[in-house]
């Protein structure tokens, strides 16, 4: 199970996101594979014309990806990252765990960035 806190829905594009998580599942030997990817949710019309006429480069979304091995359940897992000086806007953060064997678990919440 993945457990999900959020202090902030506002953050400043100058200040790192900070992402945090804890597993409730038991030990495994086993790698879990985590995906976290931060990508913008609306583009409005004269971005995207800007970008089809190349005079702006397309959002592309932020992602990462590593595997660990879960020592202990409910173990405080954490990630920072930088996201481009001009990000502004409504951005959608989604984590997911992919356990070597079961169902991949998902939590995402919606962030505005902001000057």
């Amino acid at each position: 199970m993945l457990s999900q806190t959020f202090i902030e829905d506002r953050i400043s594009a100058s200040q790192p996101l900070g992402v945090y998580w804890e597993l409730a599942s038991p030990t495994t030997v086993e790698p879990v594979w985590i995906n976290l990817t931060v990508e913008r949710i609306h583009v409005g019309l004269a971005r995207r014309l800007a970008t089809r006429l190349h005079l702006a480069r397309e959002l592309a979304p932020v992602r990462l990806r590593w595997q660990f091995i879960a020592q202990q359940p409910r173990t405080p897992h954490s990630v920072s990252l930088r996201l481009p000086s001009t990000a502004r806007g409504r951005y959608r953060v989604v984590l997911t765990v992919e356990p070597a064997a079961g169902t991949p678990l998902s939590a995402s919440r919606e962030i505005e960035v902001e000057r």
